[in-house]
């Protein structure tokens, strides 16, 4: 298994780093990622954050929340919490254990497209050397031919071989 040197912070560097900025690419500590928290109201009844207030007299308050959704005056409140990065303050901030796994994906995906792509390109060369094949074979029994189509399909032949050969150099 590989073993991954662990970063420090890139503001302390003092501490491990656990979060990975997306937008500024900076990975940073627990101590020196900035929160800010958002108070938000939803529905009890349908989860719904589609809340409205209504002034209302004989209230504490002197309002009311209503949903919109369901028409409901049970609601709850809640406080969202969200991770800022301190250099750029972009709240595009995950872990960097997520951040592995994310990559990992998107790498295992990348690899799937390429053999799916190979496998393609291997069935369409398969099918143009069974093409030559066939042409060379009626050539040799005495068989006309159109030349035009010879010619395209050799072009084609030839072209994806070169493709072949500039892939298996890179």
């Amino acid at each position: 298994m590989i073993t991954l040197q662990e970063n420090k912070c890139s503001f302390c560097d003092e501490k491990k780093a656990i979060f990975y900025c997306n937008h500024c690419k900076l990975s940073f500590c627990n101590d020196c990622i900035e929160r800010q928290e958002q108070d938000f109201y939803c529905c009890s009844n349908c989860n719904s954050k589609k809340i409205k207030s209504k002034k209302k007299e004989n209230t504490l308050s002197g309002v009311i929340l209503i949903c919109m959704e369901c028409n409901s005056t049970n609601i709850r409140r809640g406080k969202l919490s969200k991770k800022i990065c301190p250099n750029c303050k972009s709240d595009n901030v995950l872990t960097i254990i997520k951040k592995r796994k994310k990559l990992r994906h998107d790498f295992r995906g990348t690899i799937r497209n390429f053999k799916y792509g190979y496998q393609v390109l291997k069935n369409f060369m398969d099918e143009c050397r069974r093409h030559k094949q066939e042409l060379i074979t009626l050539r040799n029994l005495g068989y006309k031919h159109d030349g035009k189509i010879e010619q395209s399909l050799l072009w084609v032949y030839n072209s994806t071989q070169k493709l072949k050969k500039g892939i298996m150099n890179h």
